[in-house]
């Protein structure tokens, strides 16, 4: 089939394929108006990949800890401290890209940032600013087949750790050149749709895992929205979990995993698939 799929109205009028055949197809971007994600996040609660975490509660995201969602437009910089052959011109990463959502509009942006090596990099300047950071990956780098030599911390200008492009502290170090969180916010105008997710945690030891929601994170001013559970999948023991329901989030909207672990040194890793689909109600 080579024609383009139409696709009209979110949920109502989905086109007449098998679920499998329209999923395949918005990857392939055959369906007008709809994105494909794929979330996962990996974090190893002994020692985390930027700091320890132990069994304390935690948000899902390799850094560790309660992640620091913004209220309020933000600039972004890579924070001082990294590897000197992650420069521009290093053989490390040379510039990263990161996605992110508009402070005045709520919609989807991208922005790159050269990095400097040791030294805190220059932020590219986003008119109105950003609300959310959603991810970055390293852009490119200095040697054929390269990744970033070592970790590289986001940051807002203001010194707020919103994301981190990790290495692999598990195998030979070798930077991953790519955020693993399992945080997202839906944009204005588009609904969200979670399907396939999975937890898998290593080594026989066991963790408690929550999924929440919040809607309307755009309001900063009381009545705010509440975190609401989502799911929870309450000890889970060396072994992976699947599940594959529909879950339909709104518009500006965070989603975001939490976990406990029952010991130290416990892995643990989430993936899950988000479709985002034109409101067309909203318009």
């Amino acid at each position: 089939m080579s024609e383009e799929i139409k696709y009209r109205e979110p949920f109502a009028d989905l086109p007449r394929l098998p679920r499998m055949d329209w999923e395949h197809a918005v990857s392939a971007g055959r369906v007008t108006n709809a994105i494909k994600f794929n979330r996962f996040a990996y974090i190893d609660v002994g020692t985390g990949t930027g700091g320890t975490v132990g069994t304390a509660y935690t948000d899902f995201w390799s850094a560790g800890g309660i992640y620091p969602f913004q209220t309020a437009a933000f600039q972004m910089r890579i924070r001082a401290g990294g590897n000197a052959n992650d420069t521009a011109l290093g053989t490390g990463a040379q510039k990263i890209r990161i996605q992110y959502l508009d402070y005045l509009t709520w919609s989807i942006g991208f922005v790159d940032l050269v990095t400097a090596g040791a030294s805190a990099s220059s932020p590219t300047v986003i008119l109105g600013g950003a609300i959310r950071f959603i991810r970055a990956w390293v852009e490119e780098v200095g040697a054929y087949g390269g990744q970033n030599a070592a970790l590289i911390e986001i940051e807002t200008t203001g010194g707020a750790k919103i994301g981190e492009i990790p290495i692999d502290t598990d195998v030979d170090g070798d930077g991953l050149s790519q955020t693993e969180m399992s945080h997202f916010t839906t944009p204005a105008g588009w609904v969200a749709t979670i399907q396939e997710r999975s937890i898998d945690v290593v080594a026989n030891k066991v963790a408690s895992f929550w999924f929440w929601r919040r809607e309307r994170a755009d309001v900063i001013v009381a009545p705010f929205s509440a975190r609401r559970e989502i799911t929870r999948r309450p000890g889970v023991i060396g072994e992976a979990q699947h599940a594959s329901g529909i879950i339909n989030i709104p518009e500006k909207t965070d989603i975001w995993w939490s976990m406990k672990a029952a010991a130290i040194n416990t892995v643990a890793q989430i993936d899950y698939e988000i479709y985002l689909q034109r409101n067309y109600s909203l318009d």
